[in-house]
């Protein structure tokens, strides 16, 4: 190699790192921009997890008032579930092909109209089609807000994003506990679902006004998939890994435990933990929130803690099956209990259950481990979808449960151990599917997909 070479070698070189740190940084200037559009997508997904909880501590004034039954809560509950589980893949297809503007902006105003119908209704069947629709208008928060990251942020800052995101929908989930009980106290749940309408509705239009998809307004230059010959990238992708992603038994084993074990725990934030808490052990509504609210934490501090284990102590699998063995065996309390248990001791059994809860999320990992690296994101998608529909199918059983054994609020403690009893065969057999799957961890490659917990 001559002089010139060696040289010119070294400067390519040179040019090349500088190419590669300008990549990784975010223009100071136009941090403002990529902020401004952060702080709309993170309202949005605080206001998904909202919705998710939010009729657990409503269900007795809802009952009243559209004159209802515990099974046709359930349903309305679940509706959210269905619609959101069932819209994940083609709401990707759509921030893909439209953009997240657009879908940001049009989806919020469609949870707002949602909102308003579920406000004003006068029947349980008005009342579910605003659910519904609030289903729909949410379902796309998650999805935009990974798709914006992706495309806008820099690699060594996407992790810190998401981490930041998911944080801020957990305080949409806390919110629709304690402090939905105060606010409900203060306006009435109807009342309340119209405040929620307006902040959907000030999010649709901060989406339309901030969220530029244009690459000069959000940061840097658009990072995209690369093209495959002969058509487009993502059609190629979901037409040629569907086989190997059914194929794989790991990945089937953590979309039903998923689905196992957090069904039984949304359907206790979301339909009848509070009337349990209220009916069975006396609590007010303020306590039983607090007991509700305690989960949420717990799921809020134990998916770090337990994913931060899984990858560097104990593996996915030895974390996965601990943790699905605590959600199975804190039923046991809730089902031996002849008298009320006191209200310290539901809080910190709610905890406990909620911080074994957060360590669902490393099925995630251990299904997008499972495929080949550039299928990873249609496992995670296919986990996801199984996850809330798998919800949705257990909160309108327990709902049918409910209602064939009694009245609201006139349920007793026998009918409830029937559905607590439902919720411990659902994490046992989570438990089964984790203990028949294999360890993923040795074969991961690249970055954890994070997922909507």
């Amino acid at each position: 190699m001559t002089v010139r070479q060696r040289k010119h070698g070294r400067m390519d070189a040179t040019e090349e790192l500088r190419t590669t740190a300008s990549a990784n940084e975010v223009p100071r200037t136009r941090q403002s921009n990529l902020g401004m559009a952060f702080a709309v997508l993170a309202s949005a997904y605080f206001l998904a997890h909202f919705h998710r909880i939010s009729l657990g501590v409503l269900a007795l004034d809802l009952k009243e008032s559209l004159n209802t039954g515990a099974q046709a809560l359930s349903l309305l509950s679940a509706g959210y579930f269905y619609v959101y589980g069932a819209l994940q893949i083609p709401i990707g297809l759509l921030a893909d092909r439209y953009g997240v503007r657009l879908l940001s902006a049009g989806l919020s105003f469609v949870a707002a109209i949602g909102s308003v119908l579920l406000a004003l209704a006068p029947s349980f069947p008005v009342a579910l089609v605003g659910r519904l629709l609030v289903g729909a208008g949410v379902s796309g928060a998650y999805v935009s807000a990974l798709r914006f990251f992706a495309r806008r942020l820099p690699p060594r800052r996407f992790a810190t994003a998401v981490g930041i995101l998911v944080a801020v929908g957990n305080a949409g989930g806390l919110a629709a506990t304690t402090p939905l009980v105060f606010l409900n106290a203060m306006l009435g749940w109807r009342a309340t679902f119209l405040v929620v309408a307006a902040m959907s509705l000030i999010v649709a239009m901060l989406a339309w006004a901030l969220i530029d998809d244009k690459p000069e307004m959000c940061g840097g230059p658009v990072r995209d998939v690369p093209r495959i010959k002969g058509g487009n990238p993502e059609s190629h992708l979901a037409a040629t890994s569907v086989r190997e992603i059914l194929g794989s038994r790991t990945l089937v084993k953590a979309a039903l435990t998923v689905a196992g074990r957090y069904g039984p725990h949304v359907a206790f934030l979301g339909v009848w933990g509070s009337l349990y808490l209220r009916t069975v052990h006396s609590l007010s509504p303020v306590v039983a929130g607090n007991v509700l609210m305690a989960m949420s934490v717990g799921y809020a501090a134990g998916g770090p803690a337990l994913g931060y284990a899984s990858d560097r102590l104990l593996g996915h699998k030895a974390v996965l099956v601990a943790s699905t063995a605590v959600c199975a065996m804190g039923w046991v309390p809730l089902l031996a209990a002849r008298n009320p248990l006191p209200a310290f001791s539901l809080f910190c059994l709610a905890l406990v259950m909620g911080v074994a809860g957060g360590g669902g999320a490393v099925a995630f990992s251990m299904a997008k481990e499972s495929v080949q690296h550039a299928r990873a994101g249609t496992a995670v998608a296919l986990v996801n979808t199984t996850g809330f529909l798998g919800s949705a199918v257990f909160q309108s059983i327990t709902g049918f449960l409910l209602d064939g054994c009694g009245s609201m609020p006139a349920i007793d403690a026998a009918v409830f151990r029937s559905v607590i009893t439902l919720s411990m065969i659902g994490s046992l057999v989570s438990l089964v599917c984790a203990l028949g799957a294999e360890e993923s961890l040795k074969r991961a490659e690249g970055a954890v997909i994070p997922v909507d917990s």
